[in-house]
């Protein structure tokens, strides 16, 4: 049987992974096709999911840490295998494959995606028979990033509750998602977040390195950018105790320290 209609991607990809009865492979997405599956609400995974995407696509997820921290997620709550094929290799179309259907979902910058589904026997064969090649002679990927919950979950125990709900609108909106694509990346973004709630810049660079979201280093080097910027500035916290002093991040511009977030990020974008 076959059958094509045009749904959105999300949709499309849940219909295809809910209705495994064991493994699913997901072929060749584009990156869109991967934030799609990252805004997928805890669907059936079935037993195991395999990504077999190329260099491209997950070059820019690695890029865009909203996207990545999402499909972490699932890596974290389910048995999954990313793996990466040549450009050249990549002759199928972005498709979703289990056991018993195929489903193709077509290229296209749209929201809505035309899809054809199918669970005729002899091309169910030879899709299967060439995504069990393409998997065997592609090489294992990870795209090291904190899953989701980690973030917030470890946020809500290390900072004030105004930079946690900073943080979730940031990596939970269509807003955070365009920043980290449009010239900031998570750094720059957790350093504004927290200088936008006051907070230390210490703790701030020791929970990022302890949960791999950057080095120290890292941190330094965007934060200077930032200074240079004039988005960025720090104030001094005396110690009692024998020590260096901490320095606690401000936003430069007091307004801003006020603004809707989405103000703030946009100007970061204009300056950056």
């Amino acid at each position: 049987m076959t059958n094509a209609e045009v749904i959105t991607r999300e949709e499309s990809l849940r219909q295809a992974i809910e209705t495994a009865d064991a493994d699913v492979t997901v072929v060749a997405p584009n990156f869109e096709t991967l934030q799609a599956l990252g805004r997928l609400d805890d669907p059936d995974w079935g037993d195991h999911v395999r990504i077999l995407t190329t260099p491209q696509p997950l070059k820019r997820l690695r890029h865009e840490f909203t996207t990545a921290t999402r499909i972490a997620e699932i890596s974290s709550r389910n048995d999954v295998t990313i793996r990466t094929i040549d450009d050249q290799d990549a002759t199928l179309q972005p498709l979703v494959l289990t056991e018993l259907q195929v489903t193709t979902v077509l290229l296209s910058g749209m929201e809505s995606v035309p899809t054809l589904r199918t669970s005729v026997e002899p091309v169910l064969e030879n899709v299967h028979e060439t995504v069990a090649a393409l998997w065997r002679s592609a090489q294992t990927a990870d795209i090291s990033t904190p899953p989701y919950s980690q973030v917030m979950e470890t946020v809500g125990e290390n900072f004030d509750g105004s930079f946690e709900t900073d943080v979730q609108t940031m990596l939970s909106t269509a807003m955070g998602s365009r920043a980290m694509s449009d010239g900031l990346d998570e750094v720059h973004a957790f350093l504004l977040l927290a200088a936008r709630n006051r907070e230390q810049y210490r703790e701030l660079t020791k929970w990022a390195e302890r949960i791999q979201i950057g080095s120290p280093a890292r941190f330094s080097t965007r934060k200077k950018e930032l200074e240079n910027a004039g988005l960025l500035t720090t104030e001094k916290i005396e110690r009692e105790t024998v020590g260096r002093p901490r320095q606690r991040l401000l936003l430069t511009d007091q307004e801003l320290q006020e603004a809707p977030l989405n103000e703030l990020v946009a100007t970061a974008q204009a300056v950056l």
